[in-house]
């Protein structure tokens, strides 16, 4: 995936080998993790895996919120899985699983963390207020920064 780049005067560009109606875990792990760690400790059952995120979003979504809370214009473009992988096979291969599978894959395992006691909902620290954080690096997912 690459990193937004601005294609032209004002409009920025977010490409990835991703269907961007594909709901994906959005996290900031610098002030998540703990929580997360917390709830897989004292909450999840043994066995499971927990699938940590503030919220799941589509990249569709994600570049409508970016765009209105930074003043720009942005687009969703396609790479291939070669060009991904050029950049981060895990990346790559995770977006590649997630055009087939859904991003979970339906795994039975797997605990969500919407389904989880403890884990507040993402309308206490929503997207829109994270994507207006100055020097905001991006996301562990998607990889968008406000480079301007």
């Amino acid at each position: 995936m690459r990193t937004s780049t601005q294609i032209s005067d004002g409009v920025y560009e977010v490409a990835a080998n991703v269907d961007d109606t594909i709901n994906i875990p959005y996290i900031v792990a610098e002030t998540d993790t703990g929580l997360f760690v917390h709830a897989l400790v004292t909450s999840v059952p043994a066995g499971k895996y927990l699938l940590a995120y503030r919220e799941m979003i589509c990249l569709r979504d994600v570049l409508r919120i970016w765009s209105r809370v930074n003043g720009v214009k942005a687009s969703f473009g396609r790479t291939t899985f070669e060009e991904d992988a050029a950049l981060d096979m895990e990346r790559a291969e995770t977006f590649a699983f997630a055009n087939e599978h859904g991003y979970d894959g339906g795994d039975p395992e797997i605990v969500h963390a919407k389904d989880v006691r403890g884990i507040p909902p993402s309308s206490i620290f929503p997207l829109p207020l994270v994507l207006r954080i100055p020097n905001y690096r991006g996301f562990s997912s998607f990889c968008l920064e406000r480079n301007f």
